[in-house]
């Protein structure tokens, strides 16, 4: 079995919230409920503990809130800016990394696009995963004006000798340079019930509350 790490910024920072892609259902907040993957099996506790496969790591790329979610209260949706580097350390953003199979993370990318695991039919391979983090690449594998449909690596463990790829899902780069550069006015803040179950995953991250609302609210804004 491939496995990856799924490098997530946004709602799925939270444990809680994360494990509905996999075995299916919502969270306060969510107004659609998600089928879950093939595999429902949940490969950590909630709230995590110190023995479970997650981990965490800073990258030096911006996240924003933009968009109008249906899902979230017709609040914006967060989003990583992860083919620009962010010069201000302040604006760097947290990632909690789920080890899932890279089934789990094919599953998890459909629900993400707003399709049901049995609809998406181009599903990850080990090889070309292995080559997109070898080369730090990325692919716009779903189109048609999907929010997530754009998968980047941002690197890979290796655990007794094979590569686990970092994978991460934002919108395509033009979308984001477009959105950056102020070319499409679609900045929104999130709602309080999105803004609260990303709150509540960084505090499982470590973060204190205080700390955990006034990050997200940097974010509020490209300004």
């Amino acid at each position: 079995t491939q496995y990856v790490w799924y490098g997530s910024f946004g709602s799925n920072l939270n444990s809680e919230r994360f494990a509905c892609y996999l075995r299916g259902g919502k969270v306060a907040g969510m107004s659609i409920q998600q089928p879950g993957a093939r595999d429902t099996h949940v490969p950590f506790r909630i709230p995590p503990t110190s023995d479970c496969p997650t981990a965490s790591m800073v990258v030096p790329h911006r996240m924003f809130f933009a968009k109008v979610s249906p899902w979230w209260s017709n609040g914006g949706v967060a989003f990583l800016d992860c083919e620009k580097k962010e010069e201000n350390e302040e604006l760097h953003t947290h990632l909690r990394l789920w080890r899932i199979s890279l089934e789990q993370f094919s599953d998890v990318f459909a629900q993400e696009n707003g399709l049901h695991p049995a609809e998406f039919h181009e599903r990850f391979t080990k090889e070309e995963v292995l080559a997109m983090a070898e080369r730090g690449g990325g692919d716009h594998r779903i189109g048609n004006g999907s929010w997530y449909g754009y998968v980047k690596a941002l690197g890979a463990f290796t655990e007794a000798g094979a590569v686990e790829p970092i994978l991460t899902f934002t919108l395509p780069p033009v979308e984001l340079e477009a959105i950056r550069s102020g070319v499409v006015d679609e900045v929104n803040p999130p709602s309080m019930g999105y803004h609260d179950v990303i709150a509540r995953g960084l505090v499982e991250l470590g973060l204190e509350a205080t700390e955990a609302d006034a990050y997200l609210r940097a974010r509020y804004s490209l300004r």
